[in-house]
């Protein structure tokens, strides 16, 4: 199982730097968990890109229409607020990042994200065990366990 965040649903329907190691993540065949953070905040990037004319309206509605069929569990974020919080404090990073720090830790499974500075911050915290780079996910393989599936 892996947490992932927004930073690698966008790729997985917009081609820009990273769009091939996403779309190598969905090839693994994990049982991808997110917070349900993932939705808006995947949706706002779109409207980001939208409004700069790097996606059509076409491609982000349609990228927010399938983008809940790619998980295999969805995790409200309440529950893993105050986690969250402890790791924002503790990193001095934004509680929203955090959300998915802390999904990967409740769900005993390790976050991919493409923001190298959060990453980096994590580590520094001794939490690197939660989290890694979205280019080095290529070559995580973990094997779900039968009462994972």
């Amino acid at each position: 199982m892996i947490v992932v965040d927004a930073s690698v649903a966008v790729k997985w329907f917009v081609v820009e730097e990273g769009h091939l190691s996403a779309l190598a993540l969905l090839e693994q065949n994990q049982l991808l968990i997110a917070p349900d953070l993932i939705f808006p905040e995947t949706a706002n990037v779109l409207w980001k890109k939208l409004r700069k004319a790097e996606v059509t309206s076409e491609q982000s509605e349609t990228a927010c229409t399938v983008l809940p069929e790619f998980f295999h569990r969805v995790i409200g974020t309440a529950g893993l607020i105050r986690q969250a919080l402890a790791f924002a404090k503790r990193i001095d990073h934004s509680v929203y990042d955090c959300i998915y720090l802390a999904c990967a830790q409740h769900q005993d499974a390790k976050l991919v994200t493409a923001d190298k500075r959060f990453v980096s911050r994590v580590r520094d915290a001794e939490l690197g065990h939660l989290a890694i780079n979205l280019g080095e996910a290529a070559s995580f393989t973990q094997v779900a366990r039968p009462d994972q599936i």
